[in-house]
């Protein structure tokens, strides 16, 4: 057979042993739950049912791989397990019509195949309590197969293998080092966080042409988008950093989602968060010219603040009635505002304190599944702070708290006091610490702040007034806090890190409608634009630039600022050491030219008459 193929196990007919948030015991007298609604998908509630009377499931599976590339593949699964009563019809999860299924045999006897609702029902009487064996001729799983060519390596002592499809022999050349070299370091470091070798017999990965997702963690094959690793020639470092980011997430995976799992949907965000929060941290190493803790905060606090601010924010972790809504639970809150969360949590426990307790949870639940609440029990022992009431918060409530700096008495003039409000009116509290900067005429302090209560005091100036002020100047803390409209003056004096922060302030400032005007702003930001020399914070500052100009200002402010903003876009594109950063700024000029000097340059590029990537 011309294609390679590589199995990854992922099935479609199942019984979902065990993937409920609490098991439910059959009791003493052999009495077993009334039967769950036969309904579309996979719910709560028949998950539930079948853990209590299920245990002991094993899959055997046989797939027959034709000469002919057209033929059908041919599957039969087996399907073993132990079952406490057999008093009610058993659902097996089955999307597909009746046609998809060859036979159905129920401890060695055929069964008449019967479909309700994207289930088969197994008869009572064809059951029995005890062990019995399910046989299905027919069945979904995932493989990648094609005209796939393999690279196959040994790195750091580990054999692996890449399959692709890239035609582009220069552009696979630039690349493949990279590849292999940042799969194995990914999987160097979380041997070492974690102190559990890698899980798994087989580490392979596969990169396919538009594949819908940026990866999925298969194990034996994880699988990519082609072309998020398949960079361009001079990528911004945006992209390459992007690219070790989603290998080190997919890499994680591994541990957090196939080595323990979460026993209902209800927790998919567990795995995710730790994917996300231990990438961002082993992306470190390959990047040392990076401020890390800068990344964090463009890459987080924009997206989680993007959903936390509206009326419609979720919290993160959310309650799943089916299945078959699970695709609802995944957006900028799992991905973005967890990380964050988990920081704060970071913070609480100290960095090794966390990272035993995360390699105690995975000892203690390997091969199986854990819910949050299991965690932070494990975490809880390791700190004196309650997590479960700083998890209700944080975790199991949307939204994001603001501050205000108040008089610490009413009409005093003297000590002030930071007040933390819920927008909501609950009277929520988000426990959290970061920093406030005070700049004064010749220095600077900065204060360390844990905002735990409704107003936290806010220490006296250092014997004069400052000329600026920064809330959250190191990127921790999370939510809107207020600004000083003289920070952005005090750009050349602010650390990358505090420029970030105080960028994200003024956007959420500006959206809420407060202190910051959008003319004066758009001003501002090419200002940064035209002078900032971090392609991070130039990320942030042109990204803001584009959602302002194109939605934010009306007609008649973008015809009056058109023709400068494309004039300073270009001035800074040319100005820009290298090409990486010139395909970068092109990128929002493109997004934003409008006038016909605009376009025109746009055509002369496109044409090859102008070239932007010297």
């Amino acid at each position: 057979m011309k294609s390679l193929v590589r199995a990854t196990g992922l099935l479609a007919v199942m019984l979902a042993v065990g993937a409920c948030s609490e098991e439910v015991a059959v009791g003493e007298t052999g009495a077993v739950p009334a039967p769950p609604a036969v309904a579309a998908g996979v719910s709560e509630e028949l998950a539930r049912a079948r853990a209590a009377l299920i245990t002991g499931l094993h899959y055997r599976l046989r797939f027959e791989i034709p000469a002919d590339e057209a033929g059908p593949i041919a599957v039969q699964a087996v399907i073993s397990f132990e079952l406490a009563a057999n008093a009610v019809p058993l659902q097996l999860d089955f999307r597909q019509g009746e046609a998809a299924i060859r036979s159905l045999r129920i401890n060695g006897a055929a069964a008449k195949v019967e479909l309700a609702e994207e289930h088969i029902l197994l008869p009572v009487a064809a059951l029995r309590p005890g062990h019995n064996e399910v046989a299905i001729n027919s069945y979904l799983f995932s493989f990648v197969a094609g005209n796939f060519q393999a690279i196959t390596r040994e790195v750091n002592g580990r054999t692996m293998t890449m399959l692709h499809r890239e035609t582009d022999s220069a552009k696979l050349a630039r690349n493949v080092d990279a590849i292999f070299a940042l799969h194995g370091e990914s999987l160097d470091w979380l041997e070492h966080y974690t102190a559990i070798p890698y899980p798994f017999s087989k580490f392979d990965f596969v990169l396919i042409p538009g594949f819908p997702f940026g990866g999925m963690e298969h194990v034996g094959a994880i699988q990519y988008r082609a072309e998020s690793l398949l960079l361009d020639a001079s990528p911004p470092l945006t992209d390459t950093l992007r690219r070790a980011h989603l290998i080190a997430h997919e890499t994680a995976h591994m541990w957090f989602g196939d080595l323990v799992t979460m026993r209902w949907f209800d927790d998919v965000w567990t795995k995710e968060v730790f994917a996300n929060f231990l990438a961002d941290k082993m992306v470190n190493p390959g990047f040392p010219e990076v401020d890390h803790a800068l990344n964090f905060l463009v890459t987080h606090y924009p997206a989680a603040y993007a959903v936390d601010r509206s009326e419609g924010a979720n919290p993160i972790r959310q309650a799943l009635p089916n299945l078959n809504q699970a695709g609802q639970l995944y957006g900028s809150i799992i991905y973005h505002k967890a990380p964050i969360m988990m920081r704060q949590l970071e913070l609480i426990l100290g960095e090794e304190s966390l990272r035993g307790g995360l390699g105690e949870y995975l000892r203690q639940f390997a091969y199986g599944n854990a819910t949050w609440p299991d965690l932070i029990r494990i975490l809880d022992a390791r700190t004196d702070t309650d997590l479960a009431a700083w998890s209700e918060v944080w975790v199991n409530t949307a939204g994001r708290p603001r501050f205000r700096e108040v008089p610490a008495a009413e009409g005093a003039q003297g000590p002030r006091a930071l007040q933390q409000l819920d927008p909501a009116g609950l009277g929520r509290v988000w426990p959290q610490q970061f920093e406030l900067l005070r700049l004064y005429a010749d220095g600077q302090d900065s204060l360390a702040l844990v905002a735990a209560e409704p107003a936290s005091a806010l220490p006296p100036p250092a014997g004069e007034t400052p000329v600026a002020s920064l809330f959250n100047a190191d990127g921790l803390g999370y939510g809107l806090f207020p600004l000083d409209p003289d920070i952005l003056g005090a750009w050349d004096r602010l650390q990358p890190v505090q420029r970030g922060s105080a960028l994200v302030s003024a956007w959420d400032e500006l959206l809420a409608g407060s202190a910051v005007d959008s003319a004066v702003y758009h001003g501002q930001l090419l200002a940064i634009v035209r002078n900032e020399q971090d392609p991070l914070l130039l990320t942030l500052a042109l990204g803001q630039l584009q959602y302002l100009y194109q939605v934010l200002l009306d007609d008649a402010q973008q015809s009056a600022l058109a023709v400068s903003t494309e004039e300073q876009l270009w001035a800074t594109l040319e100005a820009q050491p290298d090409s990486s950063r010139r395909k970068l700024v092109f990128r929002y000029y493109a997004a934003l030219a409008s006038s016909a000097a605009g376009v025109q340059r746009l055509y002369d590029i496109w044409s090859g008459a102008l070239a932007v990537d010297k």
